[in-house]
C-alpha cells in the first residue's frame, strides 16, 4: 500500500488477495459451511474468559465504591461542623416561650377534615330546626318542610303586577315572611 491510501484509510488495489470464492466456484468445488464461517471470522469462542479479569474489575470498582463513600462521609462532617461555628447561638428566651401557635390566620392543617366538619355543619343546618331569632319568634326548619310549605302556599307575588292573562290561576298573595315558631312545631 502506497502512504497516501494508508493514510486515507482506502487500501491499494494491488494489494488485495485474489477472490478465492469465484475460483472455487468455476473449479465446481462447493466449500463445506464450517470453512466458509472459519474464513469470515464467525463461529465459537476458542477459550473462556478470564475469571482472574472479572474478579479484578469488580474489585477495583468496590475500592473505588468504598473510597467514594468515606469521602462524602467526611466532606458532610465537615460542612455539619463549619455551619454549627458560624450559625448564632440560639435565643436565651426560646426556651421560656417554647412553642406557640402562630398568629391567626393559620394553614389548614388537615383540610380533608376541615371540609367534612364544613359539610356536617351545614346539612345539619338544611336538615334541622334551630332559632334564627328566639325573641322576634324566627326558627329555621327542615328543608324538606319549607319545600311542602312552599307548595302548599304558593310562591309570593308582586302588589304592582297586572291582572293575569285570561286562563292562568292566580298567585296566591301571600307575603314571604320567615317561619314562626308555631309553624315548626306542627
Amino acid at each position: 500500500m502506497t502512504d497516501e491510501r494508508i493514510a486515507a484509510g482506502r487500501p491499494d488495489t494491488n494489494d488485495r488477495a485474489p477472490n478465492r470464492d469465484v475460483d472455487e466456484r468455476a473449479s465446481g468445488y462447493q466449500p463445506r459451511a464450517q470453512d466458509s464461517h472459519a474464513r469470515a471470522g464467525v463461529g465459537h469462542e476458542q477459550t473462556d474468559v478470564r475469571v482472574w479479569s472479572v474478579v479484578a474489575a469488580a474489585t477495583g470498582l468496590l475500592v473505588v465504591l468504598g473510597f467514594v463513600l468515606v469521602v462524602i462521609q467526611l466532606l458532610f462532617q465537615y460542612y455539619a461542623v463549619r455551619e454549627a461555628r458560624r450559625s448564632a447561638a440560639a435565643s436565651p428566651l426560646a426556651g421560656a416561650y417554647g412553642r406557640q401557635a402562630p398568629p391567626e390566620p393559620r394553614l389548614q392543617t388537615a383540610p380533608a377534615g376541615d371540609l367534612s366538619a364544613l359539610r356536617a355543619a351545614e346539612d345539619a343546618a338544611l336538615h334541622g330546626y334551630g332559632w334564627i331569632d328566639q325573641s322576634a319568634g324566627v326558627a329555621r326548619i327542615p328543608i324538606e318542610r319549607a319545600i311542602d310549605l312552599l307548595a302548599e302556599r304558593g310562591l309570593p307575588a308582586r302588589s304592582d303586577s297586572t291582572s293575569p292573562a285570561a286562563g292562568d290561576e292566580p298567585v296566591r298573595n301571600r307575603p314571604a315572611a320567615a317561619t314562626t315558631a308555631t309553624e315548626t312545631q306542627r
